[in-house]
């Protein structure tokens, strides 16, 4: 599977192309001095790797290797981490927090920062705030523990409830293309949490577990105890485990107790992970600052004991237009399983429901009280309801393709959620969810393995089959690129090329989600118009599936996308004659008489394209200038009463309004300038 990352504009690293450009150039460089490398030789021979040892450790050794190992904290912090590079605590130490992870990698060469030797995981605890704190780019953290030693703050009035903003993992402002995994976060208020600005991250494979403090704690509101606190866009929540993140008292009587709460966050991908005994898998908030939108549940396994069921278990809480905390547009929940055996347990509840709020397919809800609580209309189909005295609350119109049954599990006793060979949910779902990307069940196991997938988070597998990994039909040929692979566009008409061997049809979208998309024909050109950003610069993703005559999906169980930065900004730009018995003008005038030298000030948007070219001409039309770079002083053949006029081009061929100068006469020292003013 090919799948492009975003690039980034302004002060964040480099886009891939731009990465894979400069790595071609390195390369030409060597073959021109005599040395021929590969590019996996050049980056492979450019890294280095940092060990730190809390007991036999030194902070005047070099720490590149375990024998001469650093030993704190603060002298890892300072790591001269290059990307490709990486830095390595040894198991069985601990150390006290934090580690800021602020370094920037590459697509190719991620940072990676993580454990060596036998024993249990480095252990980071009892920061004053975060223990892992990410602001940079293109990191893996990896095999990590981070925890408290002592609650803090307890409240003696509610049964010694710790109060404080502790947090295990921090993604924060503007920290993208992170990955932690394989960590382990506990006693905290929040193991993981994702800044409102971050974007691209992933959190997989994880232990999120026992986490109780709250960083709130009112006679009428209590906040924290949750696994992970999920902002930003695009990111990744995947095969982690929650249990037992529960607050220990609340004055309200309400127990907090979230694996996943979700608020101000886009286009998440929430699939794969297992949460025990949390009250609320994930509950969504939304606001006119902070949207969320399009995210999407996957093959999540949620199961609540009737012990902690007591105090009002959910899988989701989500809410549409008119809600204090809402709307959250587009929650799509496939193939999830949900046993909730509370006397007031509900699979989802949705306030101020709608079809544009919820969609819901091939689920299993055995729930005790209602599957789905809804005060209005939403999409539902393919599911599976069941209770344990067999008559779930229905409470909407149930669609002819859901059905109320016992689901067969295997052994619900010991919590083993797959299915019999006689369970009604097998083959009872519908391919929606392979064509939007899910290809595996929760134990990974290739779906469909019948005609179509089965209900639920697992898939059915026959005895004495094998369970193989999943079989994409990887090829050859697969890739799209939007403007022949260019950086910027100024325009939201875009062409896509596309190259997949033998795909006969093709789905298009701005959306990960694909909402609306249809299959049509296969082409290799293809002419698209980009998100609408009301007029504002932002990097946009184009995304595409392929499947061929017999409707197999191709290039791999997700989907291809490709990125470019929409700037329809233009720039601004100013001019004057340079000051007169100025050396630089003296220099001008020593070339010739008529030489003027001129001063010009060009100024791009935040996180544009910047300033790349620039025409200087005596006509207003500029017939006689072609383009040329853009440099901050030039100088142009002009006698005084004539006027220079100037304008510039960012990188995404957006053009500044015209600025002018007119050349004084003998003895006049005003500038005569005529500056644009542009509204921004």
């Amino acid at each position: 599977m090919q799948q492009k990352l975003m690039k980034v504009p302004s002060a964040n690293p480099a886009p891939l192309k731009l990465i894979r450009s400069s790595l071609l150039a390195l390369v030409v460089l060597l073959s021109g001095a005599g040395i021929v490398l590969t590019a996996a030789q050049a980056l492979a021979q450019s890294t280095a790797t940092y060990y730190v040892d809390c007991v036999s450790g030194n902070d005047n050794n070099p720490g590149t290797s375990p024998a001469s190992a650093w030993k704190s904290m603060a002298k890892a912090n300072s790591a001269p981490l290059q990307p490709g590079d990486k830095l390595l605590f040894i198991r069985g130490c601990t150390w006290k927090g934090p580690l800021r992870a602020a370094w920037t990698g590459t697509a190719l060469q991620p940072i990676t920062i993580g454990a060596y030797g036998a024993g249990n995981l480095p252990k980071i605890q009892d920061s004053y705030s975060g223990n892992v704190q990410i602001s940079g780019s293109y990191q893996t953290i990896e095999y990590l523990e981070t925890t408290l030693t002592s609650p803090p703050n307890p409240d003696p009035n509610c049964n010694n409830q710790p109060v404080a903003w502790k947090v295990g993992f921090a993604f924060g402002a503007n920290s993208a293309y992170n990955t932690v995994q394989y960590a382990k976060a506990t006693k905290l208020a929040v193991g993981v949490y994702l800044d409102y600005t971050s974007h691209h991250n992933k959190v997989v494979d994880n232990e999120l577990t026992g986490n109780n403090v709250v960083w709130q704690l009112s006679q009428t509101q209590a906040l924290g105890a949750m696994g992970i606190l999920l902002h930003g866009d695009y990111q990744e929540i995947a095969r982690n485990t929650f249990a037992d993140n529960r607050t220990i008292c609340t004055y309200n009587g309400i127990v907090e107790s979230n694996s996943i709460e979700l608020y101000g966050a886009r286009y998440a991908n929430i699939h794969h992970n297992v949460s025990y005994n949390d009250r609320v898998f994930s509950e969504l908030g939304s606001s006119a600052a902070y949207p969320s939108n399009d995210n999407v549940y996957a093959y999540n396994l949620h199961v609540v004991s009737p012990m902690q069921s007591q105090s009002g278990s959910r899988f989701l809480v989500t809410r549409g237009a008119g809600n204090p905390n809402g709307p959250i547009w587009r929650t799509k929940a496939y193939n999830n399983t949900v046993y909730l055996t509370g006397p007031d347990s509900k699979g989802i509840a949705c306030q101020n429901c709608g079809t544009d709020v919820l969609l819901v397919k091939n689920n299993i809800f055995w729930v005790d009280r209602e599957p789905i609580s809804a005060d209005g209309p939403f999409v539902e189909e393919y599911n599976v309801y069941w209770s344990t005295l067999g008559n779930p609350l229905l409470n909407f119109t149930q669609s002819q393709t859901s059905r109320v049954a016992d689901p067969a599990f295997v052994d619900v006793a010991a919590q083993n959620f797959r299915l019999q060979s006689t369970s009604p949910a097998r083959q009872a779902g519908t391919l929606e969810s392979v064509s939007v990307g899910y290809t595996v069940d929760l134990d990974l196991v290739s779906v469909p393995q019948g005609g179509t997938v089965d209900s639920g988070a697992y898939e059915f597998v026959e005895s004495g089959a094998p369970t193989p990994e999943p079989d994409p039909s990887p090829i050859a040929s697969c890739s799209i690129s939007l403007d022949d692979g260019a950086l910027y566009t100024s325009s939201s008409s875009v062409r896509i090329k596309a190259n997949v061997s033998g795909a006969t049809q093709m789905m298009v979208s701005n959306d990960a989600g694909f909402p609306g998309a249809n299959w049509e024909p296969y082409q290799t050109e293809y002419d698209w118009t980009l998100r609408d950003t009301e007029g504002r610069i932002a990097t946009l993703l184009v995304y595409a599936r392929f499947a061929d005559a017999a409707q197999t999906l191709l290039c791999g169980p997700s989907h291809l996308s490709d990125d470019i930065i929409y700037d329809p900004v233009a720039p601004t730009v100013s001019v004057a004659i340079a000051t007169q018995g100025s050396a630089a003008t003296e220099s001008a005038q020593a070339m010739s008489e008529s030489a003027i030298l001129v001063d010009i000030a060009a100024q791009d948007q935040d996180n544009g394209s910047g300033v790349s070219h620039m025409q200087v001409s005596l006509e207003a039309t500029f017939d006689d200038s072609p383009w040329q770079p853009f440099t901050s002083t030039t100088t142009i053949s002009a006698t005084p009463g004539q006027t220079i006029y100037v304008r510039v081009q960012d990188g995404a061929g957006n053009i500044s309004p015209t600025a002018s100068v007119t050349v004084p006469e003998p003895g006049d020292t005003g500038q005569h300038l005529s500056l644009p003013y542009v509204s921004r």
